[in-house]
């Protein structure tokens, strides 16, 4: 042990000495598998949850709620400069695949 005896100081014929000591309790650690009450859980139904309509604000279309009123659509962007390109000139693909990547680059600046 780190601390020392000390002699008490009683009139006996046996001497009584004295350590300081200390422990820490002995904690179990929390289990890694959690267990639920599954009394809570079937206690829970459709009807507790409060229905609430939605705000009006929110505006949606087919491919969900709009967010913005800046929507781009960018491959349908793409395709109407392709076609673009095609119809104003009779272009081989190469020309073609090179004009929509100046398209692209253009953009992206």
């Amino acid at each position: 042990s780190i601390f020392p005896c000390i002699r008490l100081p009683f009139k006996s014929e046996v001497p009584y000495e004295i350590r300081l000591s200390f422990c820490l309790p002995n904690i179990d650690p929390p289990s890694l598998f959690p267990t639920t009450n599954t009394d809570i859980i079937s206690e829970i139904s459709v009807t507790s949850v409060e229905n609430k309509p939605e705000a009006p604000w929110i505006r949606r279309n087919t491919g969900g709620v709009i967010f913005t009123e800046n929507l781009l659509d960018r491959e349908e962007k793409e395709i109407e400069n392709l076609n673009e390109v095609i119809k104003s000139n009779n272009l081989r693909a190469e020309d073609i695949y090179a004009s929509l990547e100046k398209t692209k680059r253009e953009e992206m600046a």
